[in-house]
């Protein structure tokens, strides 16, 4: 009966030393969880602030784009009065040498 009574201290041991490995792997993995826990959450966060921020560019160039057709077509207005104001130059000129 001491022989058997070995063999399960033994087990018992065994048993005992496993479980304490099992229990310091799993604080391990608790602790890489929980590490990319908060890795997730702040690549969350920066997501929002990237996503506010293209928002607000996007916003932005679509100002820019309104500005620039209205510049555009303030160009193509301007470039009308000048061919106008040419053409009556020339008419005038034309009078001018007419009259001479």
């Amino acid at each position: 009966m001491n022989t058997q009574m070995m063999t399960r201290r033994a087990t018992i041991k065994e048993l005992e030393s496993k479980l304490k490995t099992s229990l310091l792997e799993l604080k391990k993995y608790k602790e890489e969880y929980t590490f990319l826990l908060r890795e997730r959450s702040d690549c969350e966060e920066e997501m929002l602030v990237m996503n506010t921020k293209i928002a607000s560019l996007k916003a932005e160039l679509s100002e820019i784009h309104i500005q620039k057709m209205d510049l555009l077509d303030q160009r193509d207005r301007l470039q009308e009065t000048i061919k106008q104001l040419d053409l009556n130059s020339d008419r005038r000129k034309a009078k001018i040498r007419f009259v001479r």
